[in-house]
């Protein structure tokens, strides 16, 4: 961190003692603890995807190895390995202090920081690489190929729910023609005794009481069917239904798509630029006998670290975004600290 000479704050030693702590935090605790979150991120956000496609393809093994419990574990299990696997990068770089002799016999301390034994060695150069295969390479490949069976079981389910639900149309239609027609033959046969009636001047009252029974009977099936109907499930109901269904379950899928495609893209955005950044993989893109590239090869450093944290940040957002079940966590997580907190006071 370096800091102008404008500004009287650079000139102060608290800044100065601030400047030594950061510099010993990143050095020591920061470097690989960056490393072990960034592991652990990608590696559990592999474990969601698999997860989710397992869900939708075979439900019942993702009821049977994807319960809640079992996610904390697999979780839990995917950190600890995390932490083994970046152990090492706490040992690869240390703080060196060097003494320059000022005007008037005074002397100033300088800290930077330098890699080890450890961090010069062909261990080192070895783990580099297969950190960059392992956190990088096979979790980018893995995420894309699950990520597009997951976009064809979802396109395909959809299109079997509305071939489903175009079926149960036609059937509710096919089903529904039968009582209107026996409807309208009733119809028919009350409208022909009702004209019947004019041409008939000389009744017997044997045949009149037989016509008001004929159109009793004739009315109380009109009415029952009547009645049937207003209180039966009509199907335009039924399909209405299902359709709000299919489209909530479309909406999901669709904003799960986006999620996780978004991700890949976020994870290629912010990842790789710093996987590229490590000593051993940059240089060979940038050699050492070019002294012009040196201060472009540390502002690519610090641009693909910013680029990390924004990625990692967005990242953060977007689940708020489009997760459901994440914001509904972390507003309830936020009601009880502010509920624990008005009790306490």
């Amino acid at each position: 961190m370096r800091c102008g000479t404008q500004l009287r704050i650079c000139q102060t030693e608290t800044y100065k003692q601030f400047r030594v702590i950061l510099l010993y935090y990143v050095t020591y605790i920061g470097f690989g603890l960056g490393n072990i979150l960034e592991a652990s991120s990608v590696w559990i956000t592999v474990l969601i995807s698999a997860e989710r496609y397992i869900i939708m393809k075979w439900p019942h093994l993702g009821k049977l190895y994807f319960a809640r419990y079992q996610g904390k574990w697999q979780v839990f299990i995917t950190v600890c390995i995390a932490v083994v696997f970046n152990f090492p990068l706490f040992f690869t770089l240390k703080i060196n202090t060097s003494v320059v002799q000022g005007p008037n016999n005074t002397k100033r301390h300088f800290h930077y920081s330098k890699l080890t034994w450890f961090g010069q060695s062909p261990y080192y150069h070895t783990f580099t690489w297969i950190r960059f295969i392992c956190v990088q390479c096979i979790p980018l490949i893995t995420l894309c190929i699950v990520n597009f069976m997951l976009l064809r079981l979802t396109w395909s389910s959809y299109h079997n729910q509305k071939a489903h639900q175009l079926s149960q149309q036609s059937y509710m239609k096919r089903s529904s023609l039968p009582m209107t027609s026996g409807i309208d033959e009733n119809n028919e046969s009350c409208c022909q005794s009702v004209n019947d009636i004019p041409y008939n001047l000389q009744i017997k009252p044997q045949a009149i009481s037989n016509f008001t029974t004929q159109v009793t009977i004739s009315k109380d099936i009109v009415d029952n069917t009547t009645i049937y109907r207003n209180n039966s499930p009509t199907p335009t109901k039924r399909i209405s239904l299902r359709n709000r269904r299919l489209e909530r379950s479309q909406q999901a899928n669709n904003k799960l798509s986006i999620l996780l495609m978004t991700v890949i893209f976020l994870f290629i955005i912010g990842q790789i630029p710093q996987a590229l950044a490590y000593v051993h993989i940059l240089e060979l893109i940038v050699p050492r006998s070019c002294i012009k590239c040196r201060p472009y090869s540390a502002l690519y450093k610090h641009f693909s670290q910013l680029l990390c944290l924004i990625t990692s940040t967005t990242n953060f957002f977007l689940y708020v975004g489009l997760n459901r079940n994440f914001r509904e966590c972390l507003t309830g997580l936020c009601h009880t600290r502010s509920k624990d907190k008005i009790f306490k006071r």
